[in-house]
């Protein structure tokens, strides 16, 4: 099998790679409370503004990560592959990097909660390491056990490297039972899109699998090319709508409501892409870089983002107006910082930049 990608269909992904990782910096700014050893603060916020930040991170943006599991099956069923080969290179691109971070961050933590002048801001529940028993350790990295995955943002290379693991297993039963493999998918999708299913997301399961549709059955994101995106853009602007007025009445229709949302966000995506790459046009410099180091800007933006939102909670007074501004300004500035580290060590010290980020562009 060899689903070789166009020149074309290499910039659409790079668009969309970055695109959803400054969407998930989105999805990680809401909050309801930052801890601090000397106190709590609760960002109670206005009616409006907090129906704006959670359509935006709890429903729109919600629409990357899914997208991340999808276009990461794509490459790696893009090409033939062995158990074996891939898991040798996944040791490399994946599993080292993930336990380097995990491994910097415990690091970080514990001397951050050591300095009195530091110590407020590393307050977080559940991560004090000098309490840590061997299980904490444990857990930190492989979730299971203690106090869980130490970063909290690291579940979705958790979650790719079990799926790498099993994408052997996957593609054969894809193989042998297509059509009920994709039904059940999709029921899993619309019933249970949030869920947790024996320590693995379920928006992992259900978009990983797609992606070896994708390959399998030769599908290609021109084919959903289309002049009809200003319906599409009208539909996903109502299944928001409708995804938020039945949470705020606790409905049971909730889930296959933002399973369809997600779908059409995805959709809408797909079509910008369309228009920001068609043809020879070239991906926005900015928008390249964040693709080109998007393992970095990953792994580190949960430290910088955290950083930042609880100085900002110590130096200002929480108002509507104050949230507001961070819940916009916060994520690009984590973004900005984060592509700016990654260029900077990239500069003077690329072997160690290669060991952080597995040697490749792209998660996957």
């Amino acid at each position: 099998m060899n689903y070789k990608l166009s020149g074309e269909e290499s910039r659409k992904i790079d668009f969309l790679r970055a695109v959803s990782f400054i969407m998930v910096m989105y999805l990680h700014q809401y909050v309801g409370k930052m801890d601090y050893t000397d106190v709590v603060i609760e960002l109670n916020r206005a009616v409006f503004l907090e129906s704006f930040e959670y359509i935006v991170s709890r429903i729109i943006t919600f629409s990357a990560v899914p997208l991340f599991f999808l276009m990461s099956a794509v490459l790696l069923y893009a090409k033939n592959f062995t158990w074996q080969s891939n898991m040798k290179k996944k040791m490399k691109t994946l599993v080292l990097p993930y336990i380097l971070w995990i491994s910097i961050y415990i690091a970080i933590y514990a001397v951050g909660q050591a300095l009195p002048f530091t110590a407020i801001y590393f307050a977080n529940a559940g991560r004090q390491i000098a309490d840590f028993t061997i299980w904490d350790f444990v857990g930190a990295y492989i979730g299971y056990f203690g106090e869980g995955l130490f970063v909290n943002s690291m579940w979705f290379i958790h979650d790719l490297i079990i799926f790498n693991v099993l994408a052997c297993v996957i593609k054969r039963i894809v193989d042998k039972f297509p059509i009920l493999i994709f039904g059940c998918v999709l029921i899993l999708w619309l019933f249970a899109p949030t869920k947790v299913l024996l320590g693995i997301n379920v928006q992992g399961i259900c978009f990983f699998t797609l992606g070896y549709y994708v390959v399998k059955y030769d599908l290609r994101m021109s084919a959903l090319k289309t002049n009809w995106i200003w319906q599409i853009l009208f539909l996903y602007v109502f299944a928001i709508g409708f995804k938020y007025y039945l949470y705020l009445r606790n409905n049971s229709l909730v889930s296959p409501a933002h399973g369809i949302a997600i779908i059409l966000g995805i959709a809408l995506l797909i079509q910008i892409s369309h228009i920001i790459c068609e043809g020879d046009k070239k991906l926005p410099q900015l928008l390249s870089l964040v693709a080109q180091n998007s393992f970095f800007i990953y792994a580190a933006h949960d430290f910088i983002q955290t950083v930042l939102k609880k100085v900002s909670g110590k130096l200002f007074i929480q108002t509507d107006f104050v949230q507001g501004i961070e819940f916009i300004v916060v994520p690009a500035l984590t973004c900005l910082i984060c592509l700016s580290g990654a260029l900077i060590i990239k500069k003077i010290l690329p072997g160690t930049y290669g060991i952080l980020t597995g040697g490749r562009k792209q998660i996957g």
